[in-house]
């Protein structure tokens, strides 16, 4: 499980989009991903995609502001328009000391 600190705008979280055929290929994907945080809130923030199927998350300032377990799904569309959703995967946000 990835940890992140509140406030942290780095590294981008990243992950792989298997399904039972294997790695997924996203090239010419898009890809959304969906962050549930503890408090209730979905946060939706654009992703990559890759040929390997690595997508990639890249925080903005006030994304990671929720301390606890967050929750990630991500969403990709493929060229031909299907829709496939990968996740849920968890992370933790802990809060800053100082």
């Amino acid at each position: 499980m990835a940890t992140f600190t509140v406030g942290d705008t780095l590294p981008p979280l990243t992950g792989t989009c298997t399904s039972s055929a294997g790695v997924v290929n996203g090239t010419g994907a898009a890809c959304v991903a969906h962050i549930s945080r503890p408090d209730g809130t979905i946060l939706s923030r654009a992703a990559t995609v890759s040929a390997t199927g690595t997508f990639s998350v890249t925080w903005q300032a006030g994304d990671l502001i929720v301390p606890g377990n967050h929750a990630i799904e991500v969403e990709v569309t493929f060229s031909a328009g299907a829709v496939q959703t990968f996740g849920p995967v968890t992370f933790y946000v802990q809060p800053q000391i100082a």
